[in-house]
């Protein structure tokens, strides 16, 4: 991609056309609502078949290397990193006190657990995120399934945690700037790539440090929040924020937006 951060951009929207077309083919071929259980259950199937692919890919990285790279950033390959979110999404429409079994269960269950687990779950989420800095110096096949088993480990373990934080019964109120922040994260993913690499190629002179080390580092990340914030917000405010409440209006009453109530298949 022109851009490094924009890779990725190609999958999302190929993820956001298939959970529709696909939601309304599973509808089809149900007759009906189907059940949250029956959901969450299809999309844990679908998400271990995605890794088993990710993995075999993996494995001809030193033999057929173009193959294995295609196989592995393909929409399929890369499925999995999309089923934590859409998981925690059946699991939030479909919470309700009492007893629950089956897929919800399990994960109601992993988002239960004490202290020792919660750590644990934190861990596992930040070695999976530090696999981005596997030794490109290893043999190609370890390379390639030291980066892919340790992306699925962090999508699994981030997506329990997130669903950790927001289950909890009375969550706290998160302070305002933070907020903020929330909302304006996509256009700083997607802001920060574009202004960097504009001041490399065009306005390197900006930079307050000749030098790396930490001292530029943090004087160079400075620079870029600065020019990069007031951006995220003017795209949150103008573009962002009234897409999603049209989104919202020309959604409203869809199957997706139903409810909990709803959600469940009855059946005569």
């Amino acid at each position: 991609a022109f851009i490094n951060v924009a890779w990725t951009l190609s999958l999302e929207v190929l993820f956001y056309v298939a959970v529709p077309v696909l939601t309304a083919l599973l509808a089809r071929w149900s007759r009906g609502v189907v059940s949250a259980e029956r959901l969450a259950r299809l999309i844990v199937l679908s998400a271990g078949a995605s890794v088993a692919l990710l993995l075999a890919c993996g494995l001809l990285a030193g033999s057929r290397p173009e193959a294995s790279l295609y196989g592995r950033l393909s929409i399929v390959g890369m499925w999995s990193a999309f089923c934590p979110g859409l998981l925690a999404a059946v699991w939030w429409a479909d919470h309700r006190p009492g007893p629950v079994t089956g897929v919800l269960g399990v994960v109601r269950r992993l988002t239960s657990g004490g202290p020792m687990w919660w750590a644990a779950l934190v861990i596992t989420a930040a070695v999976g995120y530090a696999s981005t800095w596997t030794p490109a110096d290893l043999p190609d096949v370890a390379f390639v399934l030291g980066i892919d088993v340790g992306r699925v480990c962090w999508s699994a373990a981030f997506g329990l945690v997130v669903l950790r934080i927001v289950a909890q019964p009375e969550p706290r109120p998160v302070p305002a700037p933070l907020a903020a922040l929330g909302d304006w994260s996509y256009g700083i993913y997607l802001i920060h790539g574009t202004i960097l690499l504009v001041l490399i190629e065009r306005f390197s002179s900006w930079f307050p440090l000749a030098g790396s080390g930490l001292t530029g580092y943090l004087a160079h990340l400075g620079l870029l929040l600065g020019v990069t914030l007031p951006l995220a917000a003017a795209s949150w405010h103008l573009l962002e924020r009234p897409a999603i409440a049209l989104g919202r209006r020309l959604g409203a009453g869809s199957l997706l937006l139903r409810p909990p109530a709803v959600v469940e298949k009855r059946v005569d």
